[in-house]
């Protein structure tokens, strides 16, 4: 139902982006001395305008921005060595960066222990209490993916345990606190399985839930500003009756405007708390919308999105299309796109895949598209 890499055939005509869209890193790039073999992550972008990704080079990987390199392999941060970036069994995880330049992100490191967050600028060591260990429990935390972090210095994550998985806040260097459990009241729903957070400057959290009991997909929310499950099936938003919700990343901004993919009856469409925005079968730009993938909201409220179409995929506004598979940028022919992110700005990041079987670093900068924002 959902897609978190979309790579489809070409169909439209080629437009070339080359003045809107930029490749700010790409594999058989030099930086800092580094050649980059692959891209192995997608970007995140904070509001100034940094972005972050992982790649690899000749004898190991590292955390890059398009002009500097950040942290590597065999790098000591806290006084451990990192021998991998990302997780053990996971593989390269998404780091995460606020506006005040930190960067969040998980490694393997020597002496070796148990899953742990790790920062630079600055560069802190935070351990997970209760992860891996000689003899695991039922509740040890094994595999750390999907990282957010605020402007607070709020690190949230997605985080795997023997029988299932749950939305950690790490909130200081001894401090784990689960966000996934049962509520009291007519809406109880008790989780075992969660999909990635999204987390604002309040601290709010938003994940999208698997309960068992009752069986369902909810949008769940922790913090002060919200109540604990928002969305659930059965619920009507904009006329329509909610079926079910998956486990893809729900989005939300400063302003607690909360958006997300959901089924309903006749389709799968994009929603807010309150409206239905966007639907399958809609067309923007005269182009109809089969699929929903990522998408992004900024503090004003604007909504990007990437969604699958008749023979291919694009990132789009409520009413225009940005880019679309088949087009061109810097004489290179756009196949696929994956890892949507926006800023306060309206600038856009994404990893893009070439008909050339390269990988890099895309970026569009910020632009108003008048008439794109939620409604509330």
């Amino acid at each position: 139902m959902f897609l978190a890499f979309i790579f489809t055939g070409l169909s439209l005509p080629a437009t070339d982006r080359s003045t809107e869209f930029k490749i700010a890193a790409a594999e058989g790039q030099q930086i800092a001395g580094k050649t980059l073999s692959t891209i192995l992550t997608a970007p995140a972008i904070n509001n100034a305008g940094t972005i972050v990704f992982q790649a690899g080079f000749a004898g190991g990987t590292g955390i890059f921005t398009p002009t500097q390199l950040l942290i590597a392999t065999g790098d000591s941060i806290g006084g451990k060595q990192l021998v991998f970036i990302g997780d053990g069994q996971a593989g390269p995880i998404r780091p995460a960066i606020n506006d005040n330049g930190t960067v969040a992100f998980t490694a393997v490191y020597t002496p070796l222990g148990g899953p742990a967050i790790f920062t630079v600028g600055p560069g802190q060591f935070l351990p997970v209490p209760g992860a891996g260990g000689s003899n695991p429990g039922p509740d040890s935390l094994s595999v750390i993916t999907n990282i957010a972090i605020n402007n607070a210095g709020s690190i949230v994550f997605k985080g795997f345990f023997l029988g299932g998985s749950k939305i950690y806040s790490l909130q200081a260097a001894q401090t784990l606190a689960t966000m996934a459990k049962q509520a009291p009241g007519p809406r109880s729903f008790l989780v075992l399985q969660v999909g990635p957070p999204a987390e604002n400057d309040a601290g709010t959290v938003v994940f999208k839930g698997l309960s068992f009991s009752p069986p369902a997909t909810v949008l769940v929310a922790t913090g002060a500003s919200i109540g604990p499950f928002l969305v659930a099936p059965g619920d009507r938003i904009g006329g329509k009756t909610i079926t079910a919700l998956g486990l893809d990343t729900p989005a939300i901004n400063n302003r607690g405007t909360v958006v997300f993919t959901a089924d309903y009856s006749a389709g799968t469409g994009i929603f807010s708390l309150t409206h239905q925005l966007l639907a399958t079968g809609d067309r923007v730009a005269g182009t109809a919308i089969t699929k929903f993938g990522d998408i992004a909201i900024d503090d004003k409220g604007k909504l990007v999105f990437l969604a699958a179409f008749d023979g291919g995929s694009g990132i789009f506004t409520k009413s225009k299309l940005l880019i679309a598979t088949n087009d061109v940028i810097n004489g290179k022919t756009l196949t696929g796109m994956s890892g949507l992110a926006m800023n306060n700005a309206g600038e856009i990041a994404f990893l893009g895949v070439f008909a050339d079987g390269t990988r890099a670093i895309v970026t569009r900068a910020g632009a108003d598209e008048p008439g794109d924002e939620v409604q509330f």
